[in-house]
C-alpha cells in the first residue's frame, strides 16, 4: 500500500513532467503560429486579413464564456476523480449537455445581434458583402464546434494526460498552417476559402479529441442524463466563474478604450505592445498552472489537507519565480528588446511594458488561490468581491485622466487594485479554507520579497554595463539569469523542493 509520502512524491513528479510537456507544446505552437500568421497575411493581403479578423472577432467576443465553462468543467471532473467512488460519468454527461445548450445560445446571439453588428457597423468594401456573409456563417459554425469540444479537452486535462493534450494542440496548429499554405493553390475567393478550411480543420481537431476520449476514458461515452441538481450546481458555478473571466476582459479592454478617449491611438499602440509582451511572458506560467490545477482540486477532494495547502503555497511561489525569470531579459533592457522586435516601437511602450510586468508579478500570487477556492466550490461571494475590486480601476482611471494626470496612471491604478484584490483573495482563503494568512506571508510573500529585492539589485548592477550590442546583451542576460537562479535556489526554495528538482533531473538524464 502506498504511503502518503510516496503519493505526494508521485504527484510532484507528475506535475513537473506535465509542465515540461506543456512548455514543449507552447514553444512548438508559438513558432508554428507566428509563421502561420505571416503566411495568411501574405496570401490574403492586408485588407482581407483585416476583414477576417474583424468578422471572426464578433464571434470570439463571446469566448470568455467558453473559457469560463472549460475551467468549470475541468474543476468538476478533477473533483470527482479525486473523490473515492466519484461519479465522473455523470459530471461529463452534464457538461456535454450544458455546452450544447451554450452552443445553441451562442448561435442564436450570433444570428441576431452578431449579424446586426456585421452588417451595420463593420467597415469593409461593398463588393465583399457576400463574401463577408459567408465567412461570418462559417465563423459561427467553427466557434460552435469549439464549444461542443470543450468537455473532451477538459477530460484530458483533468486526467492529466498532458502528453496527449500537447500532441493534439500541435496537430491543430499544423492543420491551421496547412490551411494557410493551401491558399496558394485554392481557386476562387481566398477569404471564403480560408474560412472554410479553418472550419474543416476545427472539425477534424474536435473529432480527434472526441474519438480519443471515447476510447480511453469510460466516463466519456456520452448518454443523455438529465441530472437536474448537478446541472444546476455546475451552471451556478459556471455563471459566477464567468463573472471573473468577464471582468478580466473588461480590465484590459476597458482601460484600452479609456486610454483611447483621453490620449488617442498612439497610446493605444503602446499599451497593445505591452499586452503582447505580457501575454508571451505569462504563457509560460499558464502552462505550469494547467499542470498544477488538477492536483490542487484532487488533493482537496481527497481530503489531503497538508498536500493541498503545500500545493497552493508552492504554486503561488513558483508562479512568481517563473514570471520573474522570464521577464528578467525584458526588464534588463526593455528599450533594446523592443527595438530588435519592432525596430520603431511606439512611443511610451517601454514604460507600459515595465509597469504591466510589475502588475503580472503581483497577480502571480493569486493564481493558485483562485484554484483552491474553486476546489471548495463556494465562489459566489468570492467572485463578487474580487470582481468589484478589480472593476474599480476603470472609474478611478477615468477620474484621474479627467483631472489631467498622464496615461501611466492607468497602470498605477491597475497595480494598486491588483494588490487590493490579493488582500481580498487572502481573506476568502482564510474564511473558506481556514488557511492562515500569516503562514501564507511567511511561506510565499516574504520569500518572494527577498528574491525581488536581490533581483532589483542585479538589474541595477548589470544595467550599468548594457550596450547596444547583441553579444553584450546576451552575455549580461546569461550572467543575470544564472545569478537569479542561484538566488531562487538557495533563498526561494526549501530543502524538500530542491531535492525534488534534483531527483526529477536525475530521472530525466538516466
Amino acid at each position: 500500500m502506498e504511503t502518503k509520502k510516496e503519493t505526494y512524491s508521485q504527484n510532484n513528479r507528475r506535475i513537473a513532467k506535465n509542465t515540461l510537456m506543456l512548455y514543449i507544446r507552447m514553444l512548438l505552437i508559438m513558432g508554428v503560429t507566428l509563421y502561420t500568421s505571416r503566411v495568411v497575411l501574405n496570401q490574403l493581403g492586408v485588407e482581407d486579413y483585416g476583414i477576417y479578423n474583424a468578422v471572426g472577432g464578433v464571434v470570439i467576443a463571446l469566448a470568455f464564456l467558453n473559457g469560463a465553462m472549460a475551467q468549470s468543467t475541468q474543476r468538476f471532473l478533477s473533483f470527482e476523480i479525486g473523490r473515492d467512488n466519484g461519479n465522473v460519468s455523470s459530471v461529463f454527461n452534464s457538461a456535454v449537455i450544458i455546452h450544447f445548450i451554450i452552443g445553441i445560445g451562442i448561435l442564436f446571439l450570433a444570428e441576431t445581434l452578431g449579424i446586426w453588428l456585421v452588417n451595420d457597423y463593420l467597415e469593409y468594401p461593398a463588393e465583399k458583402r457576400s463574401a463577408v456573409s459567408v465567412l461570418y456563417q462559417m465563423s459561427i459554425l467553427t466557434f460552435f464546434i469549439s464549444v461542443v469540444q470543450v468537455p473532451f479537452n477538459a477530460a484530458i486535462i483533468a486526467r492529466e494526460k498532458m502528453q496527449i493534450y500537447a500532441y493534439f494542440s500541435v496537430i491543430e496548429a499544423l492543420l491551421k498552417l496547412g490551411a494557410a499554405l493551401s491558399l496558394a493553390v485554392v481557386p476562387g475567393n481566398t477569404l471564403v476559402a480560408y474560412g472554410f478550411l479553418i472550419m474543416l480543420m476545427t472539425f477534424i481537431n474536435a473529432l480527434m479529441y472526441i474519438v480519443y476520449c471515447y476510447k480511453t476514458f469510460p466516463e466519456c461515452r456520452f448518454r443523455f442524463e438529465w441530472n437536474k441538481p448537478l446541472l444546476k450546481k455546475m451552471l451556478g458555478f459556471s455563471v459566477w466563474n464567468s463573472l471573473g473571466h468577464l471582468v478580466f476582459s473588461l480590465k484590459s479592454q476597458g482601460l484600452n478604450i479609456i486610454l483611447n478617449i483621453f490620449f488617442g491611438p498612439l497610446v493605444n499602440a503602446a499599451y497593445s505592445i505591452a499586452l503582447q509582451v505580457n501575454n508571451a511572458i505569462c504563457s509560460f506560467n499558464q502552462n505550469f498552472m494547467t499542470a498544477l490545477n488538477p492536483q490542487i482540486v484532487k488533493t482537496y477532494a481527497g481530503n489531503e489537507r497538508d498536500a493541498f495547502v503545500s500545493l497552493v503555497f508552492r504554486g503561488c511561489k513558483i508562479s512568481f519565480f517563473l514570471i520573474l525569470v522570464i521577464s528578467f531579459p525584458v526588464l534588463l533592457n526593455t528599450s533594446y528588446i523592443l527595438g530588435i522586435w519592432l525596430k520603431n516601437p511606439p512611443q511610451n511602450s517601454i514604460g507600459f511594458v515595465q509597469l504591466i510586468i510589475i502588475n503580472s508579478l503581483i497577480e502571480s500570487f493569486t493564481y493558485t488561490i483562485g484554484t483552491a477556492i474553486q476546489a471548495k466550490g463556494k465562489i459566489r461571494n468570492y467572485q463578487l468581491f474580487v470582481s468589484g475590486v478589480n472593476l474599480l480601476m476603470l472609474p478611478i482611471s477615468f477620474i484621474l485622466f479627467k483631472a489631467g494626470l498622464n496615461f501611466y496612471w492607468g497602470l498605477y491604478v491597475l497595480i494598486v487594485t491588483s494588490c487590493a484584490s490579493l488582500i481580498v483573495r487572502l481573506f476568502f482563503l482564510k474564511k473558506l479554507l481556514y488557511i492562515s494568512i500569516k503562514d501564507y506571508f511567511q511561506s510565499v510573500i516574504l520569500k518572494a520579497a527577498v528574491i525581488l529585492f536581490i533581483s532589483v539589485i542585479i538589474l541595477l548592477f548589470l544595467g550599468k554595463f548594457t550596450r547596444p550590442s547583441i553579444g553584450n546583451y546576451f552575455v549580461l542576460t546569461f550572467v543575470g539569469e544564472c545569478l537569479l537562479f542561484i538566488v531562487i535556489w538557495y533563498c526561494g526554495l526549501v530543502r524538500s523542493e530542491r531535492g525534488f528538482f534534483i531527483n526529477f533531473i536525475k530521472e530525466k538524464i538516466r
